[in-house]
């Protein structure tokens, strides 16, 4: 499952300190994306740093990078426009009946962090509770000393969301199965 919300910006768009790194893609707007300010949207960033925040193993499972989750982000119209970094990992069985799919995003300094995760969220939970029959309750819970703003799905997946470094950097996890693959991701998270 590839999700990738776009919630909507009116950041300034800016370089990316993140450009130079080698574990970094950079790819350019196609020119028919826009801001809300009708400019071109500025390129999405790659960067497969922000995916050693998390462990490498959960539940005894390999933690490894979700390049089907990253290369829709590339396409996002409008996600460029407020972080300068983002990547994507997921950990699951081999049936996938549990599996969980962490997308990590770091915003830009002229980014609302606040302002970001009123849009993020929503739009969110709502790409990935739509198959799963749509949002059945959201909640604050606790996990590894943390506050975790969790979306249940009316078919029983989870969804998971962390702020770290004043906002700056959020993660979104989509959980489904038995296994909680999820709070694992969130239980090692560094940061």
């Amino acid at each position: 499952m590839v999700v990738t919300p776009t919630p909507a910006s009116a950041a300034a768009p800016g370089a990316s300190p993140a450009a130079a790194s080698p574990d970094v893609t950079e790819v350019p707007p196609t020119g028919l994306e826009e801001t809300p300010f009708g400019t071109p949207a500025p390129p999405v960033v790659i960067d497969g740093s922000l995916a050693a925040l998390l462990p490498e193993a959960v539940d005894g499972l390999p933690v490894e990078r979700s390049t089907e989750t990253e290369s829709a982000a590339l396409t996002s119209p409008t996600l460029g426009a407020d972080a300068d970094g983002f990547a994507a990992v997921q950990v699951a069985t081999a049936d996938l009946a549990d599996l969980a799919i962490a997308s990590i995003v770091h915003l830009k300094g002229s980014t609302d962090p606040d302002a970001f995760y009123r849009g993020w969220r929503p739009g969110f939970d709502e790409a990935v509770c739509a198959p799963a029959g749509g949002v059945s309750s959201t909640e604050v819970r606790t996990i590894a000393d943390r506050a975790v703003d969790t979306t249940l799905c009316v078919e029983g997946a989870r969804v998971y969301h962390v702020r770290l470094d004043d906002g700056r950097i959020l993660m979104s996890v989509l959980d489904v199965g038995t296994r909680g693959f999820g709070e694992g991701l969130i239980e090692g998270l560094e940061g």
